[in-house]
This record gives C-alpha cells, sequence and structure tokens, in this order.
C-alpha cells in the first residue's frame, strides 16, 4: 500500500532538532490533545466531504508554477516596516498567502491573498474570520485548513473554499524507499480518516506551514515577510506568546524560578539586517526545523527563499536577504 503522501519524508523535523524542545512538544501534546481530538472529530463530516489541499496544488501549478510567491507571517515587523502598505501600492501579480492573524489586515490594505491557513487548533483563532470584510475574498481567497487541529467555530465562520491537510505528527512509512507504511503511524490514521487529505509538514506553526505549501505548489522564489520567529528587541517577556506556557511547564517540573524562565530566551542578532531580536526556545525551534527545510528545498529541487523580514531569526545561507522594496521591485511582474 502506497499513502498518497505530497511531501516526501525528508520533510520530517531532524532528530537533533526535534530533541533540544522534546521536553515542550510533550507538554504541549499532553495539554492540547485532547482539545484537538475533539476539534477533529466534531469537523469530521466537512473534513471528509471538502477537498484536499493536492486539489488546490493542481490549480496553483497550472496558474503559477515557476513564479515568486509572498509569503506573511504573523511576526511585529510586518506592522512595523508597514510591508502591507508597500505590497498593496507595488502592483505585484505574483501568489501571496497569510496566516490568518493578518488576512484581515491584508483585506483592509487592500490585498486578496491567494490562500489563507490555519494551523493552530484554539478557539480563540476563530476572531481572525469575524471581521465582515472577510466576506469580500470568498470565492477568491482560499483557506488551508489542518485535519487534526482547526477549531469548530473556525469553519462556522469561513464561507469561502476549504482545502485540507494532516499534519506530520510521525513518519507514516517503515521503509520510505519500498513505501512500507508504519501501521501504528498517527499521521497514517490521521490520513486515511479522512479521506486521504494530503500529508504536510507544519513543523508546528502556521508561517512554516505557509512556506511548505508555496514550495509544494512549486512557486519560486518564495519571499517571506513577517517572519521574525521572535519579538522585537523592546519586547516585554511576560507580554510574549509562550511565556505562560515556559511558566506552567517549569511550575510542573517543580523547576520554576526567575533563573530558568531567563533560560528560555536569549538575544539574536541578524547579519544581514545588522539589527537584535529576541527569541525563545520554541521560536527558536520553529527556525532552526525552517532552516533545514528551506536548505533541503534549495538543495534538491533549486527552491530559493529570501528573507524581507527586516530582521528576525532566519538568517544564514540557506537564505537570501534583501528588502521588501527590493523583492517587489525585482519580481513586480
Amino acid at each position: 500500500m502506497s499513502v498518497d503522501q505530497t511531501i516526501s519524508t525528508f520533510y520530517l523535523v531532524p532528530e537533533n532538532i526535534a530533541k533540544n524542545t522534546e521536553a515542550i512538544s510533550e507538554f504541549t501534546f499532553s495539554h492540547r490533545i485532547v482539545g484537538w481530538m475533539q476539534n477533529m472529530g466534531r469537523n469530521m463530516t466537512r473534513i471528509v466531504n471538502d477537498k484536499r489541499l493536492q486539489d488546490l496544488q493542481e490549480e496553483m501549478v497550472r496558474r503559477h508554477k515557476g513564479h515568486s510567491a509572498i509569503v506573511i507571517g504573523g511576526g511585529p515587523s510586518l506592522e512595523k516596516y508597514e510591508h502591507l502598505k508597500m505590497l498593496a501600492k507595488s502592483g505585484y501579480n505574483g501568489a501571496v498567502f497569510t496566516c490568518d492573524k493578518n488576512l484581515v489586515s491584508c483585506l483592509k490594505a487592500g490585498i486578496i491573498p491567494d490562500l489563507v491557513c490555519t494551523v493552530d487548533g484554539a478557539p480563540i483563532v476563530a476572531n481572525f474570520y469575524k471581521d465582515p470584510i472577510i466576506k469580500e475574498c470568498y470565492g477568491k481567497t482560499k483557506a488551508a485548513f489542518c485535519v487534526q487541529t482547526v477549531h469548530p467555530d473556525v469553519l462556522a465562520r469561513w464561507g469561502g473554499e476549504t482545502y485540507w491537510f494532516v499534519a506530520i505528527w510521525d513518519d507514516p512509512y517503515k521503509d520510505p524507499q519500498t513505501q512500507q507504511i508504519n501501521p501504528k503511524s498517527l499521521t497514517l490514521t490521521f490520513h486515511l480518516m479522512s479521506g486521504d487529505k494530503t500529508i504536510l509538514q507544519t513543523a508546528g506553526n502556521v508561517g512554516t506551514t505557509l512556506w511548505n505549501i508555496a514550495h509544494y505548489f512549486q512557486l519560486n522564489p518564495i519571499c517571506l515577510v513577517g517572519f521574525d520567529m521572535g519579538y522585537l528587541r523592546s519586547s516585554k517577556v511576560k507580554d510574549t506568546p509562550y511565556y505562560d506556557t515556559f511558566h506552567d511547564m517549569l511550575k510542573i517540573q517543580n523547576k520554576l524560578s526567575a533563573e530558568a524562565l531567563a533560560r528560555c530566551y536569549r538575544r539574536d542578532y541578524n547579519p544581514a539586517f545588522k539589527n537584535h531580536s529576541t527569541t525563545d526556545l520554541i521560536f527558536e525551534s520553529y527556525a532552526a526545523a525552517t532552516k533545514h527545510f528551506i536548505a533541503l528545498a534549495k538543495q534538491m529541487h533549486g527552491t530559493d527563499t529570501i528573507n524581507a523580514t527586516g530582521g528576525g531569526t532566519l538568517h544564514g545561507s540557506m537564505v537570501e536577504s534583501m528588502s521588501f522594496q527590493q523583492f517587489l521591485e525585482k519580481y513586480k511582474q
């Protein structure tokens, strides 16, 4: 039996990266798995009857293969550098993908994305689809939703076309070379339960998911904005999104202290943009996995990734860095 897997298994997160945040991953899964599975159960009729992400892939390859794409993350630099205003004025006609957090901001700036994506299973995410302006993108913007996690309230709010994917939680193959399946794989189980929905690496965050979808759609180069994978240097640690996770995890482990919390964060210097930011253990793991995938995509498929965020933790030989204005001028058509 062969699994209709769209992204080959070298897109599994390497063990050395996964091991660095093993305790955090176990804590996250143990606290969220019940809610995620309840979400999936309530959504299952829609999931089975809706389309697969590979159905959209076929359309996007016909329309955009070999063209550039812009992927909009949820980082604070997007607002700081007014990248949406720049995009709206540019006349750019390539593909535009956005995370759910910035869909309304895109629409209010006059940008209608080709794709919006949701991975997070928290009910509060439905607020990203609450604004009435969302209706303006129906029929134009497609949604990519994660089978295992998306909350039913998101489906209740979103009225456009929906395409589903299964996030890779483990290897569906015992042997990728012979495509011998792993019958104990949760990923395989969800793939079969959902009506053979696309298997996709998310690395646990919507930004990397969107980058991977752009790569899967054969878009090249892929430009990233709002991909801080961290926080502005001026951010207060207690206001960062994962502070409560670190606090609660350390408390359960009887290791909570100011020093232990401080070790969850570090300063990062981006040599390309010559600025500093703050990151944490979770964002650091996201960035490490994303850089690994970017390097593989370049090596194996010739996909170029450009970081136009203006800073953040995605830097190194695997990415090209330039200002967003430079990208828009170079790849306008």
